[in-house]
């Protein structure tokens, strides 16, 4: 946790307790004592056996509840698990890794009636095991990727400014561009969205890559990124709210938070030097994949193309068909705010939960490439 810490006096969540838990002869141990971990409480039921109960930072709040925890276990051994959740279904498939690099999936979940409980046995090695409900992706991993791009010629890092427990919003941008014309992508409002996030890497990573495309663009588009707007909630392990206790996509009117002022306020100054945001991608996740765009922009600057880039999208992958849901651009989320205020095009693009994670990077390619083409056409 940064020392450089704002006004913490609107807080309005629960931390859970950091602690480790052990079965009755210490040979297997359970862990939060890392970041994106949540465990708020954890009963032993036999030396093989543990119930997690897992609760939101705060209510009332949308039903993704997220777990995360480490197991250290002194031999090679089967273990059984409960997440117990509160008011709510269990909605995530558990994944384990022991590098936290290669995630694999827990084969079967049972779930009672009324889905509150989840029980799934696993073998863990020798070592230390983590389970998780996505893969596990926190500021700190967000950092090294976005130190990762800012490598690319032409591309800086920067820091756009702080959550409300200090942590840095980390942005990223070409530099060569010639024009004032921006496109302007964010993502990890929801700390659980995960497979929102690997969208936004691959499509980030298309986009600034070394394609003659790409190198194209780059020269007539500036690509401005802040691929995680909520690392206080990311790391505290929330299922939807910042630290504050506010969900960030329902911030875009009155701006009470930091994560979404460091927005407004750097769009601003941009604008007042002439520039011009002219499409605006937001990554999130839900049960499904889902592009939310604006009912009506009458005063797009680019009129009609969040309609042929999609087109675009399903013509330049043979079967691919959009899911597109409309609504009205007068609301609170941030894609209504950069259609109102900046006549902006703009999306909210939803990625599956169980999304495989290949295709997530297909689509995430085929979008940047179509976007790109779209745009230089223009």
């Amino acid at each position: 946790m940064s020392t450089n810490t704002g006004d913490l006096s609107s807080v309005k969540v629960s931390f859970q307790q950091k602690k480790d838990y052990f079965n009755s002869d210490q040979s297997v141990k359970i862990s939060n004592r890392f970041d994106g971990a949540r465990v708020d409480d954890l009963k032993v039921i036999n030396d093989s056996t543990f119930a997690i109960v897992v609760k939101a930072e705060n209510t009332p709040v949308n039903p993704s509840p997220w777990y995360a925890f480490q197991i250290t276990s002194k031999k090679e051994r089967n273990l059984y698990f409960q997440l117990e959740y509160e008011n709510v279904k269990h909605r995530y498939l558990p994944k384990y890794s022991r590098d936290l690099k290669t995630w694999l999936s827990v084969d079967t979940v049972y779930t009672n009636e009324q889905k509150s409980v989840a029980s799934f046995s696993m073998k863990v090695d020798k070592g230390t095991t983590t389970v998780s409900a996505q893969e596990l992706m926190t500021s700190k991993d967000n950092q090294k990727w976005v130190k990762d791009i800012a490598r690319l010629p032409n591309v800086e890092q920067f820091v756009i400014g702080h959550s409300l427990m200090g942590k840095p919003l980390y942005a990223l941008r070409n530099t060569n561009a010639t024009s004032k014309k921006i496109v302007f992508v964010i993502s990890r409002q929801h700390p659980p969205e995960v497979t929102g996030y690997l969208a936004m890497q691959a499509f980030v990573e298309r986009v600034l890559g070394s394609s003659a495309a790409a190198k194209n663009f780059q020269q007539n588009f500036e690509l401005v990124v802040v691929p995680m707007m909520n690392p206080d909630g990311v790391d505290n392990g929330h299922w939807r709210h910042s630290v504050g206790g506010v969900d960030l996509n329902r911030d875009w009117k009155g701006f009470v938070q930091p994560e979404t002022k460091a927005i407004r306020d750097y769009v601003a100054t941009r604008t007042e030097q002439g520039n011009k945001v002219l499409f605006f991608l937001d990554f999130h996740s839900t049960w499904y994949d889902v592009f939310y765009v604006n009912k009506e922009n009458p005063g797009s600057l680019i009129p009609g193309f969040v309609t042929k880039w999609l087109q675009g999208m399903e013509e330049g992958r043979d079967g691919y068909k959009a899911r597109i849901e409309p609504s009205g651009n007068e609301g609170v989320v941030s894609k209504a705010w950069f259609s109102r205020e900046h006549q902006a095009e703009a999306v909210t693009y939803e990625v599956g939960d169980l999304t495989p994670r290949n295709y997530i990077s297909t689509i995430g390619i085929l979008a940047a490439d179509q976007m790109i083409k779209l745009l230089l056409e223009k």
